[in-house]
């Protein structure tokens, strides 16, 4: 509370699991288990004790078919528990997510297909399906223009601590629910030229999110949304020389916050020798919305661009080493409001290989 204190935070988890797989020509069998327990104690103002554990389960079956069909299948269980703590008032509880799912997939030639779909069932919430569908085509006969699309779903569910925890907990909340969609069109000229170029639309709907003045956990009434659009360029000059570059327009609702309008980086790459290159990144970040939490206000921020350099050298036929700086110039910026950011670092590495 702005003043030094004997605070303390320590954690204790204990982790197991197992996997198995039995595979032939054409298929394959895999199962994973893991069992996790988590013991945690802060010590401070607002401190606060959990005890809890989390088991997992997934079983995934994979076939080839017909040359140009795959299928996968499986089944996932998920139990996560929190103890009861008396002292701090808090419940014991625990829920299970039990999900089948599968994905159909088919690969000749100019077309790709994949769709799929999950069962979605928690012990809280009941069932959910979420789903997806990514088709693409080659539009040339040399392969060089591919269009592709995708439309998928998504299912967030709150974690115990927000159901159950010291703060903020709300029984009430509701499960997050996204849609995705995505259409676009790649380039490669196959001799070291590639571009592409992305529509995105996301809509988020129930979005959690912690009330600070209520202190409590609560669903957004307003649905939060992105939509816009990427592009990229790569381009190969030889095998030693290489500039990669992309460029996001982003448009977002009210709610969604840290989204810059514009977004872009451009990298360059020169390969000096077989264990040498010089790396130079320039990223630039727009100016966003951020929430200020002291004062539950949102703010615009400025953008900013960053400079980082790397070059890599041989020292011996064994040893070689690295140098990077970043933030060049050591600019002054704010990416999340109350957290620092870093100014201008340097690093010098030092790699031996046997």
């Amino acid at each position: 509370m702005g003043v030094d204190a004997p605070n303390s935070f320590r954690t204790i988890k204990n982790s197991g699991g197992s996997q198995w797989a039995w595979q032939d020509k054409n298929q394959y069998i895999k199962f994973n288990f893991g069992l996790n327990t988590y013991k945690s104690e802060d010590q401070s103002a607002f401190g606060s004790e959990v005890t809890a554990s989390n088991i997992n389960a997934d079983l995934v079956y994979k076939t080839f078919f017909k040359k140009h069909w795959n299928l996968t299948a499986g089944f996932q269980v998920i139990q996560d528990q929190i103890k009861e703590n008396e002292s701090q008032g808090t419940t014991g509880s625990d829920y299970w997510i039990t999900d089948p799912y599968f994905s159909l997939g088919y690969n000749k030639e100019a077309f790709q297909f994949q769709a799929g779909a999950r069962f979605n069932y928690h012990s809280a919430y009941k069932g959910q399906w979420v789903y997806h569908v990514n088709p693409s085509l080659f539009i040339d006969s040399e392969k060089q223009y591919r269009f592709y699309a995708g439309l998928s779903s998504a299912y967030i569910t709150p974690t115990l601590g927000m159901f159950f925890g010291p703060y903020g907990a709300n029984v009430n909340l509701q499960a997050e629910t996204n849609q995705n969609a995505e259409i676009g069109l790649a380039f490669d000229s196959h001799k070291g030229l590639q571009w592409g170029l992305t529509y995105f639309d996301r809509k988020e709907q129930q979005a959690i999110y912690f009330n600070g003045p209520a202190f409590l956990y609560e669903n957004n009434p307003q649905d939060t949304w992105a939509r816009g659009f990427e592009t990229k360029l790569q381009l190969s000059m030889g095998s030693n020389f290489s500039v990669s570059s992309n460029y996001s327009f982003v448009e977002v609702s009210a709610s969604a916050i840290r989204i810059p309008k514009h977004k872009a980086q451009l990298n360059m790459l020169y390969v000096l020798t077989d264990s040498s290159s010089l790396n130079l990144n320039i990223g630039y970040t727009g100016k966003r919305t951020d929430t200020n939490f002291s004062t539950y206000e949102n703010e615009t921020l400025a953008p900013f661009t960053l400079i980082d350099l790397a070059y890599s050298f041989p020292i011996s036929n064994q040893i070689g080493g690295a140098f990077s700086i970043h933030n060049l110039f050591d600019t002054d910026f704010v990416e999340t409001i109350g957290y620092q950011t870093l100014g201008r670092n340097l690093r010098l590495g030092i790699n031996w290989q046997l």
